[in-house]
């Protein structure tokens, strides 16, 4: 049986005016833009607006527990970077005392000794070389 054009039905009418149009062949427009059909538009639409509350859901119940995840790892953080910090200051003041920089001395010593060595020299120099 067939509907009658005159059906109340949306879903019919554009089903109709679909037909029409893909019986009616144009030349001028190969790529022309059918008209969808109407059964699942209803549950389509219903669809997005139930993902667009899951999204917001899902945000607005994550964000505390983010939040606090990132506040624990600063907190972390920091007390690693102070222990480090502090272990590192113990471990030079323990090299200080075993004497173990006594390279770093050694070398100082040796600059200050090639400074005093490098202005006698430039002061001999400007004498004119001879000593009085």
């Amino acid at each position: 049986m067939a509907k009658s054009v005159n059906s109340t039905d949306p879903c019919s009418k554009l089903r109709q005016i679909n037909q029409v149009h893909k019986n009616k062949k144009t030349s001028n427009s190969p790529n022309h833009l059918s008209i969808p059909s109407c059964r699942q538009s209803r549950s389509t639409v219903i669809h997005v607006i139930i993902f667009i509350a899951f999204i917001g859901a899902r945000g607005f119940l994550l964000y505390p527990s983010m939040k606090l995840v990132l506040f624990k790892t600063v907190e972390i953080v920091e007390v690693i970077v102070y222990v480090v910090k502090d272990e590192i200051f113990q471990a030079l003041i323990i090299y200080e005392r075993l004497g173990l920089r006594r390279r770093e001395r050694e070398t100082e010593g040796r600059r200050r000794e090639r400074k005093r060595l490098t202005e006698t020299v430039r002061d001999f120099r400007w004498r004119g070389g001879s000593q009085s």
